[in-house]
């Protein structure tokens, strides 16, 4: 539970996701280009992001998301390869 007393909710991709949204993805372009534009999404492209982190080595963003309603702060680790 979280300080809140709301439960923790953790969400991964799976190729045999039940939500067709949530099976990953695949993209037949270099890693770099691929990893510049997640970089560039997490980090204030996308409205209340923010990188908290980032290690092209390991292939791993972790970034924040803040939300109005309900408000809150949600941590998202997006992992490239």
């Amino acid at each position: 539970m979280t300080p809140r007393g709301l439960p923790r909710v953790d969400v991964r991709t799976a190729p045999t996701h039940e939500d067709g949204r949530l099976g990953g993805r695949t993209y037949p372009i270099p890693f770099e280009d691929v990893w510049q534009a997640a970089l560039a999404l997490s980090d204030g492209a996308l409205k209340g992001w923010r990188v908290i982190t980032s290690d092209d080595h390991d292939g791993i963003i972790t970034a924040e998301a803040h939300r109005r309603w309900p408000a809150a702060t949600d941590r998202v680790i997006l992992r490239i390869g």
